[in-house]
């Protein structure tokens, strides 16, 4: 890193080097420094004070190509924390290489289509990912190519395992487009296909196939109805789970004059329920959803109407309104309380006053007495770059609860302070909910402090039940180990992040995959080529 700081400053002393650095509302600066050329080689985030600052460096090719990106603290001699690309004669990636895994590689044909690609994990038993094209560069098939592959332009014999096949409409309306599609279920030999037809319009018309209960072929079917703008009118799905056994579905939409959705029906059999209903105000953004369309003797209402407020910015400010009844403390003292309960549903042709939910989310002017109805809270917390300062939420039935939030030059939260609020709208800094994080320069948590219920037999409480430092193996980006100093007194630990008995850490695999956790007693995670765990293996101290 020191050599690419002193390399840009000395390119800055030939006046080389331009830089913009416009703050942020709320005082964060990221300045980027580009060279003569118009390439940015450094991007500075910060605050007006410079509060350490995190430097994200780029060094180009003779093409003018990012060969490496250097995160803050990193630097050429830390290669698990900056990114490599590699680039053949026509600028197509032969490989590229990310924090945390093994290399990645590419191999083109003639086109500069990927044909064959290789993480650490297929390197390690001499695995590609290969993918087929037709002549017009459509996908036809993807699957794993065992043995070495040199040349993209190559056509293996033989895969070892077929994941996709693609055909394609070869005729009218269905030139070019989709007619067939296969998916391999992983670790089986069973495969879901589905064969599409299209109407004059070249819309999808239906959708045949099989699922994964009943692989016969139209066990599963899609037929599809639109309106004169295109816009899906009725969706009729045929399920069948079993060769005796036959579900139909039917979800069936509206929409206003400017294409947005308005209704949404769901017919299962014979019987069709409105689910919702959406109306938007003019900036397109939804402004009430009602929910669950009842019928009590002569009134027709909905179970739930909920409402959202923005502000100028777009930002959602309100999720209902602070209507809801109750004095009760969310979580009060006791080991088993009795929690409010909302009441029953009366129905109710306006349904607003069985509202079960509110939330009002403040940023650049706190609550107050006069701006939320709430006291006690912090009044200098004002986020004014988008982030949420304050949050409050009530549930029917209960008094309402708080937090004020806080974050550090980088927008990263920092702390979550949690506050009971009394019917008065008074705040308490209660401390039940407590969270406290901090972060190295590269996003990294170093340190996290939780505060919540405990248990022991009889005795019940709030405290801190973590208190949790992180170690990363030697530059990388790899946890290696979390240490837990929460007290022990009351079993407040054993609530929080429990690392069981023995616990040393994790391990990795090629790709930067969790392998093993000895906390949780997982001795070995297998993963398939998507990087999706297919077994998870305990020790005998699960």
């Amino acid at each position: 890193m020191n050599s690419i700081i002193h390399l840009v400053e000395s390119i800055k002393l030939f006046d080389n080097i331009s830089s913009l650095n416009p703050a942020d509302p709320q005082n964060n600066v990221v300045v980027s420094y580009t060279d003569r050329r118009g390439r940015t080689v450094l991007v500075k985030r910060t605050n007006t004070s410079n509060t350490s600052p995190a430097n994200t460096n780029t060094i180009y090719d003779d093409k003018d190509r990012p060969a490496k990106i250097v995160p803050a603290a990193a630097s050429l001699t830390t290669p698990e924390l900056i990114y490599t690309y590699l680039y053949d004669q026509v600028d197509n990636v032969l490989q590229k290489k990310v924090p945390g895994q093994n290399a990645i590689n590419y191999l083109y044909n003639t086109r500069n289509l990927v044909t064959y690609m290789q993480d650490g994990n297929m390197l390690g038993v001499g695995q590609w990912l290969n993918t087929q094209y037709d002549i017009y560069g459509r996908v036809t098939k993807t699957g794993i190519y065992t043995g070495s592959a040199t040349d993209g332009n190559v056509v293996p014999g033989t895969l070892t395992a077929t994941y996709t096949q693609n055909t394609y409409g070869t005729s009218g309306i269905e030139f070019g487009k989709l007619k067939t599609a296969s998916v391999n279920i992983l670790g089986t030999a069973t495969n879901l296909s589905n064969t599409y037809t299209y109407d004059v319009y070249g819309r999808i018309l239906s959708v045949s196939g099989n699922n994964h209960l009943n692989t016969t072929a139209g066990s599963e079917a899609l037929t599809y109805a639109y309106d004169y703008a295109d816009h899906i009118m009725t969706e009729t799905r045929t399920h069948k789970p079993t060769s005796t056994t036959t579900y139909t579905i039917v979800p069936r939409m509206t929409y206003d004059h400017a294409g947005r959705q308005i209704d949404y029906f769901h017919k299962l059999g014979t019987v069709e329920n409105q689910i919702s209903q959406l109306k938007y105000n003019d900036r397109d953004e939804v402004i009430e959803r009602n929910l669950g369309k009842a019928t009590a003797g002569t009134i027709s209402t909905w179970l739930q109407s909920v409402d959202y407020t923005y502000n100028a910015q777009g930002w959602l400010t309100l999720i209902n309104g602070n209507t809801l009844t109750g004095t009760n403390l969310a979580f009060p003292a006791g080991c088993s309380p009795a929690l409010p309960n909302p009441g029953a549903y009366t129905p109710q042709a306006d349904p607003d006053p069985n509202d079960l939910f509110y939330m009002e989310l403040r940023y650049e002017t706190p609550f107050s007495s006069t701006s939320g109805g709430i006291t006690g809270m912090s009044t200098t917390n004002s986020q004014k770059s988008g982030n949420i300062g304050q949050i409050a939420w009530r549930v029917k039935g209960r008094d309402r609860q708080a937090y004020n939030l806080a974050y550090d030059q980088l927008n990263r939260l920092t702390t979550a302070s949690y506050y009971d609020v009394n019917s008065s709208g008074t705040a308490s800094a209660s401390n039940k909910f407590n969270e406290s994080y901090t972060y190295d320069n590269r996003g990294n948590f170093l340190t996290l402090s939780r505060y919540g219920f405990y248990q022991n037999g009889t005795t019940c409480g709030y405290g801190q039940i973590d208190n949790l430092t992180y170690t990363y193996t030697a530059n990388t980006n790899r946890l290696a180990s979390i240490a837990d100093a929460a007290t022990a007194t009351n079993n407040q630990k054993a609530f929080g992040f429990n690392p069981g008995a023995g616990g040393t850490g994790y391990t990795y695999d090629a790709n930067g995959n969790l392998k093993t956790d000895t906390y949780k007693g997982i001795t070995n995670i297998t993963y398939n080529y998507l990087n999706l765990p297919s077994a998870i293996e305990w020790g005998t101290t699960k």
